[in-house]
């Protein structure tokens, strides 16, 4: 019987507390979580919800909570639909199809490692710690910070050890009281700013914030860290099936809600900011921190932040090596790393803008069938049986759409397909894909009952053939 299988019926609050049964058991959850938490925020989760509030003025609200849809809720769902499968990422996407769902994670692992996660996390931290010490001579000095950076990166991914305890029990409580400093400093020295939202958000800004919420790319990252979280628990003892379930969920819901947090306090500085000829939001936050408490301040926010990205890169190298070298696996682990470390680097000096710019496509594209595929992971849990053609059509049918989206993320290329565009709903603010990709998975649905997947009959075992589960190994 598969993870889901186990899981059906199990979605009671009161049955995933059960499985927290000793003081230690609850020492482990708040470390894993807040070491997810550690993981999830490194750079677009201080830029992107400081920049929202720098920009979305009196129509802060709208746009915030859209922002918190995709940049919380959506990857706290997406750390549960991951649970569902005990081999990770690779596990989850093969139900959309073998070839496919590679596919799909293959571009999951470049956009979350080496073409952008992981040199923003370099250039974000370049810009908020020491950027602001060489104006003069930027280019120069992003390319030994960058150096710097990643030596330090890969020194941790290849030796990480304890790395994850480490994080959830020094580093993140550290970044989290820097951070309340600086907001709670904030709310009582600096005035909100209240005046007329601008582009994006003059027009509508719940829309535009859940679409900045996809830069976030948390909810992927979900798919990537469930794995590293699932290991954990397993070698704590969280060994049982649906007590590991439990457990993960408990761990992404201690995420999430310190995210949550976060955005809404990093949102409430931008306000009080409200530049909009800022380029980015860490240019908006440094210039805070700046404001707040003077340059000695800013450079010990500068060093928090450095820790909190190279803690998001580390994770994301070690995750990104152990798939490739699944896929090439004549290359050894530490070759591997080293390989994402030079591209990485590469990559990184560019700028942070630049980064940004092209990579915005990629995310239009891969987050529909994100959602898709989390939506359905979920609806397999409450399902007796096992849905087949509902994760096909609905994730195939997002993809089709996402990637007209995508083209028209691209600079001198907003006008692609318009006629199309204005026939969808939602088509016009980047959503076109959501009411046809629905409507696809609740046909899936319908041909998962008929075809008796949803009820598990002996005929219908004989005709499903389970998925199996591996152990997960982080490569270490």
């Amino acid at each position: 019987m598969t993870i889901i299988g186990q899981l059906n019926g199990f979605s009671r609050k009161s049955e995933i507390l059960e499985n927290v049964t000793t003081k230690q058991d609850f020492k482990t959850l708040l470390v894993a979580g807040l070491a997810l938490f550690a993981m999830f925020f490194g750079a677009g989760n201080l830029i992107f919800p400081t920049m929202i509030g720098v920009q979305a003025g009196s129509a802060l609200t709208p746009a915030i909570t859209g922002f918190l849809c995709t940049g919380v809720v959506l990857p706290a769902l997406a750390i549960v639909a991951a649970a569902t499968s005990q081999t990770g990422v690779q596990g989850a996407t093969e139900r959309m199809g073998k070839y496919f769902g590679f596919t799909y994670t293959l571009i999951i692992f470049l956009s979350t490692g080496v073409l952008y996660a992981i040199p923003r996390v370099a250039t974000v931290s370049f810009e908020m710690s020491t950027k602001p010490h060489f104006p003069r001579t930027e280019g120069l000095a992003l390319g030994v910070y960058s150096v710097i950076f990643f030596v330090l990166v890969a020194a941790f991914s290849l030796n990480t050890g304890k790395i994850l305890d480490r994080i959830g029990t020094w580093l993140t409580p550290a970044l989290l009281i820097l951070i309340a400093v600086l907001v709670v400093m904030a709310l009582f020295t600096l005035s909100a700013k209240g005046g007329q939202p601008v582009a994006p958000y003059d027009k509508h800004p719940l829309p535009n914030g859940i679409l900045q919420g996809y830069f976030t790319m948390d909810a992927i990252a979900s798919f990537v860290f469930g794995g590293i979280v699932i290991a954990t628990l397993r070698n704590n003892g969280f060994t049982e099936r649906g007590r590991l379930f439990g457990g993960t969920v408990i761990v992404g819901v201690i995420a999430a809600a310190l995210l949550a947090i976060v955005y809404l306090g990093l949102a409430n500085v931008g306000a009080r900011v409200g530049d909009p000829s800022f380029k980015n939001g860490a240019e908006a936050l440094g210039a805070a921190a700046g404001q707040i408490f003077g340059g000695a301040g800013q450079t010990v926010f500068g060093l928090i932040v450095i820790l909190a990205c190279l803690t998001t890169a580390v994770g994301l190298v070690g995750a990104s090596a152990h798939f490739f070298c699944s896929i090439f696996p004549k290359i050894t682990r530490p070759t591997m790393v080293m390989i994402h470390i030079f591209i990485a680097t590469a990559f990184a000096n560019l700028g942070l803008d630049a980064i940004l710019a092209v990579v915005a496509p990629l995310n239009v594209l891969i987050y529909p069938i994100t959602i898709m595929l989390t939506v359905v992971c979920l609806l397999d849990i409450a399902i007796p049986g096992h849905l087949h053609w509902a994760y096909r059509l609905g994730s195939w049918v997002a993809a089709l759409l996402a990637v007209g989206d995508s083209i028209r993320a691209i600079p001198g290329h907003e006008q692609f397909a318009q006629g199309i565009w204005e026939q969808l709903p939602l088509g016009l603010i980047g959503l076109g894909w959501m009411l046809p990709a629905f409507v696809a998975m609740a046909i899936g649905i319908g041909i998962d009952v008929t075809q008796g997947r949803t009820h598990m009959t002996p005929e219908a075992q004989k005709r499903i053939q389970p998925i199996e589960f591996s152990e997960v190994s982080l490569g270490e």
